[in-house]
């Protein structure tokens, strides 16, 4: 099972892992090309759909489905998470040239820019809602943030697990990520965690829960928290302490890869129960706690995407090599395959 996955629930305490260990790091060098520019057919405005397949970055057209490659002779060597920049013009990748880095990919022209350039477990890039900063994982380090350009970066919080990505509050100030807190030999729980960016001490909202999305307000960040034997659900927690979490769905499982539309009316994630089968689940936050099973999938899906405007919802079903991208429209819940053998899919904003 991918690195991702094992953030679900169904492994929520994880034998073997140990807490990470915090330091200070930081670096203030400009970013080098990692590949030489090639071109695109792509308008800047197409609405598009990111993905990899086999180290290699794609994106295809929602509309007419044409499957054409970013950065044609560069090779990322593994399929790990992808995430646009704020207006949509670069893709932030991992880059593995002796470690990890974090790249970024320019849409119009394919170009590779290596951003961190320490080869040191750098991964998991977020952009700041208005582009000027990026936020990310460093194994080992904690959360850091850098520039867009890739200059002036430096530790928020020396904690966070290098696997799952900081989400940034709506106003840019503060940032919610899952930590890892050892419970005994061979065993481990997952928290929820808030830092402000510019200087103050983080603090733990939830205990027992990961996946944090901010609301639109950033009053509350939701986050999947095991309450009960039977499995996860998805919580709303007031940030500044108002009130106790607040249970928003009820039928437990595992649950993984929480996705929510921008306005926050709908979320999407993936539940296994029982018989081992994956769905595709979708709640309206609008309208009740009973969320809808749109699809059942086989395999391993990755985390499934949301285009920008709420209608429709990128989706993967099957196992490596055979794993096929769908888009469902939303709320007919009808499905086309747009691409075969795809991994880690992210509309573009």
């Amino acid at each position: 099972m991918n690195d991702m996955h094992r953030l679900g629930f169904g492994a929520r305490l994880l034998g073997g892992a140990a807490l990470l260990a915090a330091s200070s790091a930081a670096q203030d060098s400009r970013p080098e090309a990692a590949s030489r520019p090639a071109t695109t057919t792509r308008p800047a405005t197409e609405d598009v759909v990111a993905f990899l397949r086999k180290g290699r970055v794609y994106t295809v057209g929602t509309t007419q489905g044409a499957v054409e490659r970013m950065a044609s002779d560069f090779d990322l060597q593994y399929d790990r998470p992808l995430a646009w920049d704020a207006d949509g013009k670069r893709l932030f990748c991992w880059l593995n040239p002796a470690g990890w880095d974090v790249g970024a990919i320019e849409l119009a022209s394919g170009a590779v820019v290596d951003l961190t350039r320490t080869h040191d477990d750098c991964r998991m890039a977020r952009p700041s809602p208005d582009g000027s900063r990026i936020a990310f994982q460093r194994g080992g380090v904690g959360v850091c943030v850098m520039n867009a350009d890739g200059s002036k970066a430096r530790v928020v919080a020396p904690r966070g697990h290098r696997d799952a990505a900081p989400a940034w509050s709506p106003d840019g100030t503060r940032l919610a990520f899952m930590d890892l807190e050892s419970l005994d030999v061979g065993r481990v729980a997952t928290s929820v965690w808030v830092a402000p960016v510019d200087g103050g001490e983080p603090r733990r909202i939830v205990e027992h829960a990961d996946e944090p999305w901010w609301s639109a307000d950033g009053a509350v960040v939701f986050a999947l928290a095991a309450r009960a034997p039977d499995g996860a659900d998805l919580y709303s927690v007031p940030v500044d302490g108002a009130g106790p979490p607040k249970r928003l769905t009820f039928d437990g499982g595992a649950k993984s890869g929480l996705a929510f539309t921008a306005d926050r009316a709908r979320c999407a994630w993936l539940r296994t129960s029982g018989d081992g089968t994956p769905r595709l689940c979708v709640l309206d936050l609008r309208g009740g706690s009973t969320p809808k099973e749109v699809a059942e999938l086989t395999g391993r899906p990755h985390p499934p995407s949301w285009a920008p405007d709420g209608g429709r919802l990128a989706y993967t079903s099957g196992d490596d090599g055979s794993r096929s991208l769908w888009i469902m429209d939303v709320p007919a819940w009808n499905s086309i395959r747009v691409a075969d053998d795809v991994a880690w899919p992210v509309w573009r904003p």
